[in-house]
């Protein structure tokens, strides 16, 4: 018997493991502490639980949005 692995098989564990190491380090790591990265535009961003996660989430579809955005905000 041969061991097949799809690739949603594949994707399913990393994007687990992915939501899990941003889950803990926002726990216990929270904010920077430099305050230069809190003085920095950044788009993306909506207030809320886990908001860098979902933003890194929404990077995915949003990039180039988000890239002309930031450009405004300079």
């Amino acid at each position: 018997m041969e061991l097949i692995i799809t690739p949603t098989q594949a994707l399913v564990p990393l994007s687990v493991l992915f939501l899990v190491y941003h889950a803990i380090r926002a726990l216990f790591f929270g904010k920077p502490e430099s305050k230069h990265w809190e003085e920095l535009p950044v788009v993306g961003l909506q207030k809320g639980w886990f908001e860098w996660v979902w933003a890194t989430l929404k990077s995915i579809r949003k990039t180039q949005d988000w890239a002309f955005e930031g450009y405004r905000k300079v």
